[in-house]
């Protein structure tokens, strides 16, 4: 659960900074967020390294979007993601 640092503004920073300090040290182009803890974490991450947001959904959630095949979790199976087509282009790390 995340409700706990996200009640603690200066705990939530150090976790954005944490994230950012290591994906900034790899060098990333886009910041991607699985839905929705990702859509909470990610965008401030993206903002502090000045990369765009990018919302990974469940299949069906997003239109103009392409598909990853099912996959597994510790919870069991899973239906794929998607993620809009223009978003991520070749190469993006």
């Amino acid at each position: 659960d995340i409700g706990g640092f996200l009640y603690e503004p200066a705990i939530f920073q150090k976790i954005v900074d944490i994230f950012a300090d290591r994906y900034a040290e790899i060098g990333v182009d886009v910041i991607a967020g699985l839905d929705a803890r990702g859509f909470v974490l990610g965008p401030p991450i993206a903002l502090k390294l000045g990369k765009p947001f990018v919302m990974m959904r469940k299949k069906g959630k997003m239109p103009n979007s392409i598909s990853s095949d099912d996959y597994q979790t510790e919870y069991g199976s899973r239906s794929g993601l998607t993620v809009q087509r223009d978003k991520i282009k070749e190469g993006d790390r």
